[in-house]
């Protein structure tokens, strides 16, 4: 953080198949890592938060998550939307239940409360029905509650759905960041191919971005403070320059955004500093949702109803099923 400029770090909780990147292990030993961010935050309460995560179908989910906050957890952090799906099953590993389902009223209501923001993976693509139906309907339903949806909202791909939920829901925010590297990678190459789109959305919503990174950080031996650091200044070159460089990609010359130094900064730290601000004005949703925008039908689905995964035609027989859009 010293080395590249960084003052404050939000750590989420993490399951042990984030930790390990096998997911046989599935959704296990988050409270054990719940514990520890929260034992860092605590250490450094001046550079560190901790957003702890809860299991949807643990019937004590809301009291754990009280108690992290009781002991200094500011925010909440939840993959219930995340279209990872496991080759063994074919189906969602971390969305046991809908975004919407009734269970989680309670949760979403005690962040509303208390003002701390749910950092909630959201993948609203093609095949992953229902997801963004969900997302939708629970911002609707609770329209104070503070979301930042990471990674784009996974929207790089159509700029047009990222800046439809950015109009419609003003309490939502998103960050810069694309995840492990072959995510990174794919995101970096599809802002290099159009990186007007992009630029236009961040510039009709410059207090909307957060500056992120998504770095899953072990104790693996490649995992150095120079493997961070490149990549941090990957990020700040992809967001400030025409043209860059990066050791990820040695041999292409890509297309940055190129944001004014207004924009950046506002990304770097103004509009975290907005968005956590305890007198923040929370509005209600400006408008109904245009799915036309979105790229995608609004499915038939009941509240709190979960869909399955449809795997893309072209995809239907591999091993690995993609988890990302």
């Amino acid at each position: 953080m010293d080395e590249t400029g960084i003052d404050r770090t939000v750590i989420v909780g993490s399951s042990a198949f984030t930790i390990t990147g096998n997911y046989r292990v599935g959704f296990t030993k988050y409270d054990e890592n719940n514990q520890e961010i929260i034992r860092l935050a605590r250490a450094h309460p001046d550079r560190i938060e901790a957003w702890p995560t809860i299991d949807p179908l643990d019937d004590d989910k809301l009291a754990k998550f009280r108690s992290y906050h009781e002991s200094g957890a500011t925010g909440l952090k939840l993959y219930l939307g995340h279209g990872f799906v496991t080759p063994d099953s074919g189906d969602y590993l971390f969305g046991p239940i809908a975004i919407d389902h009734p269970s989680m009223d309670a949760v979403y209501e005690y962040c509303v409360t208390h003002r701390l923001p749910v950092c909630l993976h959201i993948n609203p693509g093609p095949n992953t029905p229902g997801f963004a139906d969900e997302f939708i309907n629970t911002l609707e339903r609770h329209p104070r509650l503070l979301v930042n949806a990471p990674h784009w909202i996974l929207s790089t791909v159509r700029p047009s759905r990222l800046a439809e939920l950015l109009d419609a829901f003003p309490n939502l925010v998103t960050d810069v960041s694309f995840g492990v590297d072959e995510f990174l990678i794919a995101g970096l190459r599809r802002i290099s191919r159009n990186p007007e789109r992009i630029r236009r959305v961040v510039e009709q919503h410059p207090n909307r971005f957060l500056f992120g990174t998504d770095f899953v950080v072990t104790a693996a031996q490649h995992k150095t403070s120079d493997w961070i650091r490149m990549r941090i200044e990957m990020y700040i070159r992809m967001l400030t320059s025409k043209q860059y460089e990066t050791p990820l990609l040695p041999s292409e010359v890509l297309n940055g955004l190129d944001l004014p130094a207004s924009i950046f900064e506002r990304i770097g730290s103004r509009n975290y500093l907005e968005f956590r601000a305890p007198d923040r004005p929370l509005a209600s949703p400006a408008r109904p949702v245009e799915w036309t925008r979105l790229g995608i039908p609004r499915p038939d689905r009941a509240m709190g109803e979960r869909l399955r995964y449809q795997a893309p035609l072209e995809t239907a027989m591999a091993s690995e099923p993609r988890s990302c859009c």
